[in-house]
């Protein structure tokens, strides 16, 4: 959190994205006490679907879906979405993407942060 508040203080737009969504709500509470604007704080799948959603994809996940639909979407129908949000030229851009807990992400969803 350190780093991603220096950089924004700094003016940088900045996104500090995380794993687990008991750190990153705790990360997201810490963050918005801070008043930044250009930092965003939030898991890799909030903010995949926030992306994804804010661009008009209507990508969810059923409440009812088993555990192999569970990573299918996670692993597969999520990051492609955000790909394709990503290509658009108008979708956002973060001058510094800081990512804690990146030994549990999937080289897919590093991808898309690039």
């Amino acid at each position: 959190m350190e780093k991603a508040q220096r950089l924004a203080r700094h003016g940088a737009e900045t996104l500090l994205v995380c794993y687990s969504s008991g750190l990153g709500a705790a990360l997201k509470e810490a963050g918005s006490k801070l008043r930044l604007p250009n930092l965003v704080v939030c898991t890799y799948n909030d903010y995949a679907e926030t992306m994804c959603r804010s661009a008009g994809n209507s990508i969810f996940l059923a409440p009812s879906a088993t555990e192999a639909e569970k990573s299918e979407y996670y692993e597969q129908r999520l990051p492609d979405a955000l790909w394709n949000v990503l290509a658009s030229s108008s979708s956002p851009r973060f001058d510094a993407i800081i990512v804690d807990e990146a030994q549990d992400f999937a080289e897919i969803w590093m991808e898309t942060l690039e």
